[in-house]
């Protein structure tokens, strides 16, 4: 059968129509899809996280102390007088009974000759009188006053040997010779120090802590010791003494703790920094101080992970009880759904609730 003109030109219009019905139908279809693609491939939360210990935990109290030496004197001359020489130099480290200085003692050596002489005179008047006291001529006051005459001339030798004996000033203990005053020749006395002499084997570190911890330290409360310029740490140091006095302007007392300076190298009056532990808790559960989240009602939390398949895991929201923060770590009380190892979530917890479906990031 032969189509007219006008029903060729209907039938293409028909078949153009269904192609672009079916277009469109075919193009509505494909966003769906690609809308139901996009919905199934939505990312989960990703969160970064670190393993709960159970082990022993301490806080410490930060400070700042200074060295102190306790043997730190000036040393001064007993007996007045020239200086005739000096032994020692600014920096020289000296012994215990090592000679610093003498002083010129030529007016007490001849003051040690006529007391010498008059005892000699003393003592053979002593000897006359004995005799006759003893021959029944002479009388027993002129014995005793003899005899006493003679002690008296004993005595004052023996004092002017111990003040010429003095006339040297000795180190009292071994220790450096820090600075040193005057120079031969000069005057010195028992005001004028001939040096200052300080020992450095034993030196306590001094610092001022609160009244607040008044009950919370004692002595052979563990310590530890920093000495920033010498890069050195003494942590197997205690607290040997402590304060009985507390500062009425700053409200601290003072406390004491010894240490050895085997090095040689620590001096008096450097800077320390002094860590006291004032509290401990052996075998607390630790975790980061990150992963404490913290709620409306001021109650403390953290989230948990159980492992759901090979790159997936499951969030538990766990409240606990903080016992005490020190530095980047915070002991809790023992939770029975936390276990050392156990992996806790330091970032990304603000992000996620409980039951939730994470990844870990890498």
């Amino acid at each position: 059968m032969k189509l007219t003109f006008n029903q060729l030109t209907m039938r293409k219009l028909h078949i153009a129509i269904f192609t672009l019905v079916a277009g469109l139908g075919l193009s509505s279809c494909g966003s769906e899809e690609k809308e139901d693609k996009k919905e199934d491939i939505v990312p989960l939360p990703k969160v970064s996280v670190e393993n709960a210990a159970v082990k022993d935990f301490s806080h410490w109290v930060e400070l700042q102390g200074t060295i102190e030496a306790p043997k730190d004197v000036m040393l001064t001359p007993v007996m007045g007088g020239t200086i005739k020489k000096i032994y020692v130099e600014e920096g020289q480290m000296v012994k215990k009974g090592q000679i610093i200085a003498i002083m010129d003692n030529d007016v007490v050596a001849s003051n040690i000759s006529e007391a010498q002489a008059a005892l000699n005179n003393a003592i053979y008047n002593y000897k006359k009188q004995e005799e006759l006291y003893t021959a029944g001529v002479g009388t027993e006051f002129q014995y005793r006053q003899a005899f006493d005459q003679k002690e008296l001339a004993e005595k004052r030798v023996k004092s002017l040997r111990v003040q010429a004996g003095k006339a040297a000033v000795y180190a009292p203990f071994d220790g450096l010779i820090n600075e040193v005053f005057p120079s031969e020749g000069e005057v010195g006395g028992p005001q004028a120090p001939i040096c200052h002499i300080v020992g450095l084997e034993k030196l306590t570190v001094v610092t001022q802590i609160s009244e607040s911890f008044v009950n919370q330290i004692n002595e052979n409360t563990e310590v530890k010791i920093e000495i920033p310029s010498l890069d050195t740490l003494l942590d197997s140091v205690k607290i040997n003494r402590i304060g009985k006095y507390i500062n009425p302007q700053n409200r601290t007392f003072k406390v004491y703790i010894d240490i050895e300076n085997n090095n040689g190298k620590i001096v008096p009056n450097m800077i320390t920094r002094v860590k006291i532990k004032d509290e401990a808790f052996p075998g607390a559960t630790v975790v980061n101080n990150s992963a404490i989240q913290y709620g409306k009602d001021g109650e403390t939390y953290l989230f948990s992970l159980s492992k759901l398949d090979s790159s997936k895991y499951v969030s538990n929201k766990l409240f606990v009880n903080g016992l005490s923060s020190y530095g980047n770590y915070t002991a809790i009380k023992k939770h029975e759904e936390i276990s050392s190892g156990d992996m806790i979530v330091i970032k990304g917890a603000e992000g996620i609730t409980d039951k939730d479906t994470v990844q870990i990031l890498k």
